[in-house]
């Protein structure tokens, strides 16, 4: 029998160690033996049961018993013994299981030399621990401080934070921590960016700070984005990131100290979810009206954003601004090399921004803004930014509470993020570039109801993904030569429409999906990314159809996934110009892939036999690829935003005193390009080739026409990290000239109308491999590696 006697892991009121994101299914109880029971999601052991099978149903965790507290963090569950020592069990890839290795558990482990604990909180990826002297320990994932030791080191046991003493209460959230002192003051450390640590600033603090005039507090908890107190009186208390009201302060404005939540007191228990607030009991001070609301039929389609008509006369735009006024504004001139945190910044709804074609650049520096369209009291609609280029800005063009807009034939290439969508519904991307971002191209995260079409992203980090962000369409995008994913769909991004885009030559995957389902793919095309085609990581009741996939490995699994990969037979062109559709190609460069070699007896264009993928994923009909049948050959690797030749030229970039990637393998005949975009001048220097000094925007090309192990310096910082270039005996053709050459091209500081400030044709630091050889290599060696990818 299960009984609940014992309440889970975290310190305040409610919940039983829930944890942000998919998770909510670890919580379990335990019983009067302090036995643990678990169900649902367990496709990294998180349910102790000694599998990674899901469970509908609760199974006792293996081994356990005697157990006070209970915690769930991301794929991981912790457990308090009476004893007091912690047990943990799951994922580890942090070491956020705290036995000193990263090794996934399927069963309890004890965490390594820790004893004496009173409490304990599980975070995404790191795990908190409270001890009866009033000490915090900690272990597991620690960019950004959140471990609170002074230092960035993911640690795989347990670590003191530092100058924290006294403490009674502690929990964890997703990139920060918090603890309550028996003072009844509240300390905070960790990530920073939305002023969730309360300490007045955007700060990341590595060890812990004093949350702002705030006293009397009795409980605390953590969402992703914001941090919550209960005080002695009974008051609710906020900050941080407010985008979803969740601070409940009747506002959007994000909060860098304390703000009482409204007309509430007499609360016993709080609790956090990601974005949204819980309390238990209380009493609203004033009554609060009922609001009126408009249904709107989930059926119905999206309204079609529209651009506001021009006025008669334009007002023209040759400096940063702020747009607080409807109206059509114009660019008639370049800003270039802008120190101002928002260059252009709209804050009213139907507004038109034409860049004319010029560009907007900044200084390549963290926090700022190209284009920021936002508003901290109102959501914004209608509003059109157009024909801008915009470079070497934190975020190129930046959405957030935005509906019925429109971004088209922008370019925002080579900032840190291009475009971004946060929070945002109901608008139209089109005709976009961005590419040569330092992190992401397009990236929309809680947003829905988007259009995305004909846009190109590629040579970023991810080219598009997507975050928590449900039924938005993508339709005709190319996302390659990206230096890990095409498109992205992670952390419950469901219900989206994926057709007829492109994401080929990344270096990990084309397509990843990460806890999401419901989506249906089709008509896309997924050729020659190092890892594999797809990943699918935990997402399930996806329709997948329609679409090729060409390699030496088409797809990859983790954690569990049941999904459909055919749609039923159905007269129709398919994506080879076959007369059915079905499934999806399955080839392989050698031409011995699945559908290259499968029977088609009635050269129906579908394979006689189905491709299982694994028990849960099988392709009932697979396309044949039948060249008697086929009119459409296997698309070739040729993105369209840049020339075919770039298939032998990649490219490396140096930002943050680092080469990016630090490690490259190419064929030989392939030319390097070093793009510097730091404001320090920097050098190239191998035992057989050397550049000379690189400005900002300077760049260098090298051509290797000799297999081998190339290391190379940077003479004017030595400290830095060195590169290599690792070249693979397969040739590509091309003649080598009689004397190597080398070009160094220093760009203009001058830009006129018609020219291009940074060149478009960048290419990442992996390009599509079509030596056989090569690729077999790189799998195997992926295989190795891969254990989260």
């Amino acid at each position: 029998m299960i009984s609940n006697n014992i309440c889970g892991g975290r310190t305040h009121g409610i919940g039983a160690g829930i944890t942000i994101f998919v998770l909510l299914l670890l919580v379990g109880e335990a019983g009067a033996s302090g036995e643990v029971w678990t169900w649902g999601m367990n496709n990294a052991g998180q349910l102790g049961d000694g599998t990674q099978t899901q469970r509908s149903t609760p199974v006792q965790v293996i081994g356990l018993s005697g157990v006070t507290a209970i915690a769930g963090g991301g794929p991981h569950t912790i457990a308090l013994k009476s004893d007091r020592t912690v047990w943990t069990w799951g994922d580890n890839y942090y070491g956020q299981l705290g036995d000193g290795t990263n090794t996934l558990r399927i069963t309890p482990v004890q965490v390594s030399g820790l004893s004496g604990v009173i409490a304990i909180a599980g975070a995404q990826q790191h795990t908190i621990a409270l001890k009866s002297d009033g000490t915090v320990w900690t272990w597991g994932a620690n960019y950004n401080g959140r471990l609170g030791d002074g230092t960035q080191t993911d640690r795989l046991t347990p670590v003191q934070v530092v100058g924290l003493s006294g403490v009674t209460a502690i929990d964890g959230a997703f990139y920060h921590t918090i603890a309550l002192k028996s003072d009844g003051t509240v300390w905070t450390w960790g990530y920073n960016s939305d002023g969730r640590l309360g300490d007045g600033t955007k700060t990341t603090r590595l060890t812990p700070v004093q949350v702002i005039g705030l006293s009397g507090v009795t409980a605390i908890a953590g969402g992703s984005w914001h941090t919550i107190a209960l005080k002695s009186d009974g008051t609710v208390w906020t900050w941080g990131g407010n985008n979803n009201n969740q601070l409940g302060d009747g506002t959007t404005t994000t909060r860098l100290t304390p703000v009482q939540v409204s007309e509430l007191s007499g609360v016993t228990a709080i609790a956090d979810g990601e974005a949204h607030t819980i309390a238990l009991g209380g009493q609203l001070s004033t009554p609060t009206p009922t609001p009126t609301v408009t249904p709107v039929p989930t059926s119905s389609p999206s309204p079609t954003p529209t651009t506001m008509p021009p006025t008669s006369t334009p007002t023209l735009i040759n400096s940063c601004t702020k747009i607080s006024s409807p109206g059509e504004y114009v660019l008639n001139r370049n800003i270039l090399d802008s120190s101002e945190i928002n260059c252009i910044n709209i804050t009213s709804s139907n507004v038109v921004i034409d860049g004319a074609g010029y560009t907007i650049d900044g200084i390549d520096k963290r926090e700022t803004f190209g284009v920021v369209v936002y508003n901290s009291t109102t959501v914004l609609t209608n509003v059109t930014v157009k024909n801008l280029k915009v470079t070497d800005w934190d975020y190129g063009i930046y959405y957030k509470n935005v509906q019925k807009s429109i971004i088209v034939n922008n370019n925002a290439n080579s900032n840190n993020a291009g475009i971004n969508l946060r929070s945002s519904s109901n608008n139209e991307l089109s005709g976009n570039t961005a590419n040569s971002n330092n992190d992401l191209g397009i990236i929309m995260a809680f947003s829905s109801n988007n259009k995305l079409s004909g846009n190109t992203a590629n040579s970023n980090m991810d080219g598009i993904n997507l975050g928590s962000s449900s039924s938005n369409t993508l339709s005709s995008n190319n996302a390659s030569l990206n230096h890990q994913h095409g498109i992205v769909l992670d952390s419950s991004s469901n219900y989206n429409t994926l057709s007829g885009n492109t994401a080929n030559s990344n270096a990990k995957y084309g397509i990843r999906l990460t806890f999401s389902s419901n989506n249906k793919l089709s008509g896309n095309t997924a050729n020659s990314n190092y890892y594999a085609g797809i990943l699918l990581w935990s997402s399930s009741n996806n329709t997948i159809y329609n679409n090729i996939f060409n390699h030496y490995v088409n797809f990859d699994f983790s954690g569990d996934n049941n999904n459909t990969w055919n749609t039923m037979r159905t007269s129709g062109l398919n994506i080879i110009g076959g007369s059915y559709l079905g499934g999806n190609v399955w080839a392989n460069p050698s031409g011995k892939g699945f559908s290259q070699t499968c029977t088609d007896a009635d050269n129906d264009g579908i394979c006689d036999s189905t491709y299982v993928l694994d028990a849960n994923n099988i392709d009932y009909l697979p396309l044949a690829y039948n060249l008697s049948v086929a009119s459409t050959p296997i698309p070739t690797i040729v993105p369209t935003s840049t020339p075919t030749a770039i298939s032998y030229q990649v490219t490396i970039e140096i930002f943050g005193s680092k080469f990016n990637p630090i490690e490259m393998r190419i064929l030989k005949g392939t030319t390097v390009r070093w793009t510097n975009k730091d404001s320090s001048l920097h050098t190239i220097n191998g035992d057989n080739f050397r550049s000379p000094p690189l400005n900002k925007r300077d760049t260098w090309d090298y051509t290797f026409y000799e297999t081998g192990t190339y290391e190379y310096s940077c003479l004017s910082h030595p400290y830095m990290l060195h590169g290599k270039i690792i070249v693979a005996p397969d040739s590509i053709p091309a003649n080598k000239p009689a004397t190597t050459q080398t070009t160094i091209s220093v760009e203009v500081k001058e830009i006129n109308k018609t020219e291009e400030k940074h060149q478009e044709s960048k290419v990442p630091a992996t390009p599509g491999f079509t030596a056989m050889s090569f690729l077999i290599a790189g799998m195997l060696l992926s295989i190795l590696i891969r254990k989260i990818k």
